[in-house]
């Protein structure tokens, strides 16, 4: 799944190629400069269709498949509510707004402890800094925020009725700047900020 399309790709136990679709995404919007957003709803249907659209060009069924993988864009804030349905739109990762919530991150922790702590700098497209901004900047929206996720995962956990997690979406989650990346679990001293 990436930012402009979905591609759906069937492959044999061998890795041999079967057969592949792929559907585009409707475009991105940016309602300012620097800024970001697609619908996770859009990306379900550009999925379903690409799925569908290589299990037919195979003369396959869902049953046929031994495992299914998913890849994706990272560094997307998808925010759901206490029934999963999707507050706002993600902000994506080439969203580059929350320049002040870096600064302001780095100042409340330290720009070098922020570095041992995560192995990274606060970076604009990193996905920690967009839930501080819809915090800040859309409180209403924020209130009603019960978990997050990637892009990926959020089509992922539609196909399976479960989402997907591990230490991967962990540290996807915060995109690093929130993950101990020593210890490949959330830094509390981070999560405190």
């Amino acid at each position: 799944m990436g930012t402009g399309g979905t591609r759906a790709l069937i492959v044999d136990e061998r890795g041999k190629l079967i057969a592949s679709a792929t559907e585009e995404h409707t475009p991105f919007v940016s309602p300012k400069i620097g800024w970001a957003e697609q619908s996770p709803e859009d990306w379900w249907r550009a999925c379903t269709i690409a799925v569908t659209g290589a299990l037919a060009r195979a003369d396959l069924r869902g049953d046929d498949l031994a495992c299914v993988g998913f890849s994706g864009q990272m560094h997307g804030a998808v925010m759901l509510d206490g029934n999963d349905q999707v507050v706002r739109p993600a902000l994506i990762w080439c969203d580059v707004r929350t320049e002040d919530q870096c600064q302001e991150l780095a100042g409340r922790i330290g720009a070098e402890r922020l570095i041992k702590l995560t192995c990274n700098p606060a970076l604009p497209n990193f996905t920690l800094t967009k839930f501080l901004w819809v915090r800040q900047e859309e409180p209403e929206n924020w209130k009603r925020v019960r978990s997050v996720m990637l892009p990926k995962r959020r089509s992922a956990g539609r196909w399976s009725a479960r989402w997907p997690h591990g230490r991967t979406s962990t540290s996807e989650k915060f995109c690093t700047t929130g993950v101990s990346s020593l210890a490949h679990s959330m830094s509390s001293r981070m999560l405190k900020s």
